[in-house]
């Protein structure tokens, strides 16, 4: 987890099952209660699909550029089906 102006933010691979078994993730953004106890906020940042070269299945977490910006891995997805690098711009 990447903790950036207060907020959080992490990658995680889900695990779905259908009629074939699929891995996919998600990259999401948690905002601390404005109040002490109160509720986080989760936000969906980008939700992998594993099709037309997005990745699928973050792997080791997300890294914080001095930009500002997150940088993670996939093991699966990409144009070879090798994985893919990503970078995505909290808000």
């Amino acid at each position: 987890m990447v903790s950036c102006t207060e907020r959080r933010y992490t990658a995680e691979m889900l695990a779905h099952v259908s009629i074939t078994e699929s891995l996919v993730g998600t990259v999401f953004q948690l905002t601390p209660p404005s109040t002490p106890g109160g509720v986080w906020t989760e936000t969906i940042l980008h939700n992998f699909t594993g099709q037309n070269e997005d990745g699928a299945a973050p792997w080791a977490g997300l890294a914080l550029g001095s930009n500002g910006q997150l940088y993670g891995t996939t093991v699966y997805g990409g144009s070879a089906g090798l994985g893919t690098v990503f970078v995505i711009k909290p808000n």
